[in-house]
């Protein structure tokens, strides 16, 4: 059931189906209502809520061609959006965008205004009512609803656009990932290892991948679900995030007998990563934007130490979580996945900071006031020093040594 969920998260098109699948059922109601019932309730209704059967096609044919042309606009504005996060952001965000909760219902509001339109147009002939209907007042709230939803589409697009909203909802996607991560610590017994268990039975079956990508998820719960119902220890081999061939080994299962696990209904592999569990990749988003900004076509280094400035209230969350394995436990069952690894995270967070923003000194000690924030004094200290050990001193006046000197010793102190 996770499984699907996700699938739905990562689409584009289930929240346009529903809503045209909503306005088809809906002309068709409003439809059978001016054929069958409203000739009953004609004088019990407001006059200005009915309209003859000519006016309510003009209106219909009307209002279809509008949406028809807002919903190409539409469609328009999204890629010139794309365009812009991917040239100025990065590649990696553009699906923060298409997947916006927002921008869906917007397409498939206009989409339900146009099919309910059509339809309503299709159904409806003079042969057949004699009578007023309701359907092209129907429509018009439709419509009405739709220019709403418009205007609030231009104000989102005209919001996220913008870095600082970006980069809050980025940095709000990684503490989302630490919230469900959080929550599977408390629904199970589990432990950090610094390295994996011995195994209780010398006997394994391994689980290799039928596909080439990304480990995009790992239905743990699911897992020691099957763990606990065969009695069984069960080993993932490649953390979240990782890259896949086909024949490599995904899962080990130790057990006595034959192990029935089918691998695709527990670890979902596609062709990129996914942040869902992934905080690497999570913070990696965040990386790129850094990168971007400091590079010299785009030279915006505030950009940049905004980003920086996040890490610092992030990173310490993903540390405290790290371990070489976790090991989630039930009554008769394990379940072992390798684990965030606090050396290599924080390497891979600041290596591209360390030597791109190499001669900026505001970059350098925003980098090292985020570092200060470890709680871990040796890792700290490593890092610190591998910050300064990339920075090129000779863009050091006087007053900039001051000020990192000063960093410096606070942060290591």
């Amino acid at each position: 059931m996770k499984k699907f969920f996700f699938r739905l998260n990562e689409s584009i098109w289930f929240t346009p189906v529903m809503f045209s699948l909503f306005s088809a059922v809906l002309a068709i109601a409003t439809v059978m209502l001016d054929t069958l019932y409203i000739g009953e309730l004609v004088d019990q209704l407001p006059y200005f809520l009915l309209t003859s059967v000519d006016l309510a096609q003009t209106i219909l044919g009307t209002i279809a061609g509008a949406l028809l042309t807002m919903t190409t606009i539409t469609f328009s504005t999204i890629m010139v959006v794309l365009t812009t996060y991917s040239s100025q952001f990065s590649p990696r965000v553009l699906k923060n965008f298409i997947t916006d909760k927002v921008t869906m219902r917007v397409l498939g509001i206009f989409m339900g205004g146009f099919v309910y339109s059509i339809l309503s147009l299709l159904f409806m002939r003079e042969a057949s009512i004699d009578h007023n209907v309701i359907s092209a007042v129907v429509g018009v709230l439709f419509a009405v609803v739709c220019l709403a939803f418009f205007a609030y589409f231009i104000h989102n697009v005209a919001t996220s656009i913008q870095v600082s909203n970006l980069v809050a909802d980025l940095a709000a996607d990684v503490h989302a990932v630490f919230k469900k991560n959080d929550g599977l610590y408390k629904k199970y017994d589990y432990v950090r290892l610094a390295e994996a268990p011995a195994k209780r039975t010398p006997e394994s079956h391994q689980m290799v991948s039928n596909h080439v990508g990304y480990i995009q998820l790992i239905e743990i719960e699911a897992l020691v679900t099957f763990a606990a119902s065969h009695d069984m220890v069960i080993e993932v081999i490649h953390p979240i995030g990782s890259f896949v061939t086909k024949e490599d080994v995904v899962l080990i299962c130790y057990q006595e007998g034959e192990a029935t696990l089918e691998l695709d209904d527990y670890i979902i592999i596609g062709p990129e990563p996914s942040s869902e569990q992934d905080v690497s990749y999570a913070l990696q988003k965040l990386v790129e934007i850094a990168l971007r900004a400091i590079s010299p076509g785009i030279n915006d280094p505030n950009t940049a130490i905004l980003c920086i400035r996040h890490f610092s209230g992030l990173l310490p969350l993903a540390l405290a979580e790290s371990a070489e394995f976790l090991q989630f436990s039930s009554e008769k069952g394990k379940v072992i996945v390798p684990h965030i690894n606090a050396r290599e995270l924080l390497h891979h967070t600041f290596s591209g900071i360390a030597h791109y923003g190499r001669e900026d000194v505001n970059v350098l000690m925003a980098s090292l006031e985020a570092l200060g924030k470890i709680k871990d004094t040796v890792l700290r200290e490593e890092m610190v020093q591998y910050m300064l050990a990339h920075f090129n001193e000779e863009c050091l006046e006087p007053f900039d040594q001051e000020r990192v000197t000063s960093i410096t010793a606070k942060v290591l102190r």
